[in-house]
């Protein structure tokens, strides 16, 4: 497991894999800003979701190749380098509830706060990542810091130790307001002595990474 310092939206090249619910619903988090990047994503993940195909532990990938995403344009373009697959990993067992504000949700379709239920399934999480490995082994896997502890309440000690048993090319991406919103969360609310030290790792290491 590597870090990287910088924007998730902006790789173009392998896999980036983020968490899902079962049930069709990107609203908030990392799944909603690849959602409003890659407008087929959200739909072809609800279609799959509706169908009865999502469970967890499950991965549904959706491929962007060909075409590059120019930001000053705002818009897409041609671009036969750009080879990047959207793992969704279903490892969130209920829509959270900042998923749900303003959107229809359908009755029956489980909503819960992750202040009371941590939504991250640890098991199914770590069943996703295996899939992914299984099928892609020598692709590099982006994933964003904090994955599945921020909206859906996970956990960032668990998870990174799952990550750090990837036996692949694991990079987590971190975002620098990510990281000082960590240290807010976490070292103010805790005084963890050893929080400061792992920040200052992440950067450290971060140093020499670049975007493929």
């Amino acid at each position: 497991m590597k870090y990287m310092i910088g924007d998730l939206l902006l790789i173009q090249k392998g896999i980036i894999a983020h968490q899902t619910n079962l049930y069709g619903v990107m609203g908030a988090g990392i799944a909603s800003y690849l959602s409003k990047q890659y407008p087929l994503l959200e739909s072809a993940y609800s279609d799959y979701c509706f169908d009865g195909l999502a469970k967890l532990g499950d991965v549904f990938s959706f491929p962007v190749n060909g075409f590059r995403y120019d930001f000053k344009l705002g818009a897409f373009k041609p671009d036969p380098n750009t080879e990047l697959i959207i793992a969704n990993c279903f490892s969130q067992k209920k829509v959270c509830l900042k998923c749900a504000e303003g959107k229809n949700i359908s009755k029956g379709i489980p909503v819960m706060d992750s202040k009371i239920e941590p939504l991250t399934e640890y098991n199914a999480l770590k069943t996703c990542f295996d899939i992914i490995y299984l099928n892609n082994p020598t692709a590099t896997l982006y994933v964003p810091f904090l994955y599945g502890c921020g909206i859906a309440g996970g956990d960032w000690e668990i998870v990174k130790k799952i990550f750090e048993k990837y036996p692949g090319n694991l990079i987590v991406v971190c975002r620098p307001a990510d990281l000082q919103k960590y240290v807010q969360d976490c070292y103010i609310a805790h005084k963890d002595p050893n929080l400061i030290s792992e920040i200052e790792t992440i950067y450290a290491t971060a140093e020499d990474l670049r975007y493929e």
